[in-house]
């Protein structure tokens, strides 16, 4: 640990302790020190062990934490407290958003991970109830030779949507850019 950040940790637990302002605190520390005497520092205690949450491919509890200040746990007991199940996604969303200042992205990441654990939402499943998957692979060729591999292939284009068909048949268009 830092002396700065010792020093700091020194000023918040003593303006924690008498009630002071951080400046007035800080002030009475730096006063102490300048006499030479020794005070303590206090050390910064250990965090408490988190209780793991499976969120399988949401949000993960460390990311919460570093994001939002907060575990999981705790924001799964404010969205049960709000009644997040009963009033949708977009509603406990708007909630942590508006309500708590969670940044955007990470009120969509918590409410997911929360309808996961309660059993709203399956793995996959959007909030209208659909499925969905997705499934992107990087290929170190360039698209003509892409293209021309993928027609080799046979059989590729059955089911496939016919202007996508077109976009791909078409190199010199503007979906494709030979680098």
């Amino acid at each position: 640990m830092t002396r700065a950040r010792a020093l700091k940790q020194t000023i918040r637990a003593r303006a924690a302790k008498t009630g002071e302002r951080y400046t007035t605190a800080r002030r009475q520390v730096l006063a102490e020190l300048s006499k030479s005497k020794p005070i303590a520092l206090v050390p910064k205690p250990a965090p408490k062990p988190a209780t793991p949450m499976s969120t399988k491919g949401g949000l993960s509890e460390a990311k919460s934490i570093e994001k939002t200040g907060h575990g999981l746990a705790h924001w799964f007991d404010v969205l049960d407290k709000f009644g997040a199940v009963e009033k949708g996604h977009t509603r406990a969303a708007d909630h942590l958003y508006s309500d708590h200042g969670v940044p955007g992205w990470y009120c969509q990441g918590i409410t997911v991970a929360y309808e996961r654990a309660r059993g709203v939402r399956a793995m996959n499943q959007r909030c209208d109830g659909a499925f969905e998957v997705t499934v992107s692979k990087m290929m170190a060729a360039r698209p003509a030779q892409l293209i021309k591999a993928l027609k080799a292939a046979g059989g590729w284009t059955e089911g496939v949507d016919a202007s996508l068909l077109k976009a791909l048949g078409s190199v010199e268009g503007r979906l494709w850019r030979d680098r």
